[in-house]
């Protein structure tokens, strides 16, 4: 039997999908997580807050596949899970879509002065013209990322006929970046993680 030692939050979605292989080890709290990872061969250790989940893997020496719901894993001792030969799999993309498209939402509240309207309607007064004139359409935005959230927020914005400069981390030579910056819309990208040492 294989080994896996996982959240107690997650067993009642897992544990009718786990295969007959798997021995499922529970966990509660970071001390009963930090006393079974020497066993765990597969590890789902997520934690609200980073630093448990470093001691827990840290504490995982018979670890080889090790998941995660975290898109941004630069917090762990990556260096260390590579030396040990651990498989890491994370949740890089599971809430693209929702975040493209709440970008996309508050994008055409801001331009449509959808805070106004919503005033107005709790004054129980009809406005008499629209308070927001701005259109997506024709408009150029600099998009700064384009991971699995940025390439669908690019999409979106594409079917609203908005021109899309997209900018990256990595200096690139067309200039293109460059001449978006004056554009009305900018849309930043998460702040990237520190990495923990």
């Amino acid at each position: 039997m294989t080994k896996a030692v996982l959240s107690a939050m997650i067993r009642p979605l897992v544990e009718p999908r786990l295969p007959d292989w798997v021995e499922p080890l529970w966990f509660a709290s970071k001390d009963e997580a930090l006393e079974l990872a020497p066993q765990a061969e597969i590890g789902w250790f997520d934690f609200t807050h980073p630093e448990p989940m470093v001691e827990v893997v840290k504490a995982a020496t018979s670890l080889k596949w090790l998941n995660s719901i975290y898109a941004g894993l630069d917090f762990l001792p990556l260096d260390l899970l590579d030396e040990r030969g651990v498989t890491v799999t994370n949740g890089v993309g599971i809430n693209a879509i929702t975040i493209a498209e709440y970008t996309v939402m508050l994008m055409l509240a801001h331009a449509k002065g959808y805070r106004d309207v919503v005033r107005a309607q709790d004054r129980r007064e009809w406005l008499m013209d629209s308070p927001g004139k701005r259109e997506l359409a024709g408009e150029r935005v600099l998009l700064l990322g384009l991971g699995a959230i940025g390439s669908l927020v690019k999409t979106r914005l594409e079917a609203f006929d908005m021109d899309v400069v997209p900018g990256r981390r990595s200096r690139r030579t067309n200039g293109a970046a460059s001449s978006a910056i004056s554009t009305g819309w900018c849309l930043p990208s998460p702040p990237r993680p520190k990495r923990s040492a």
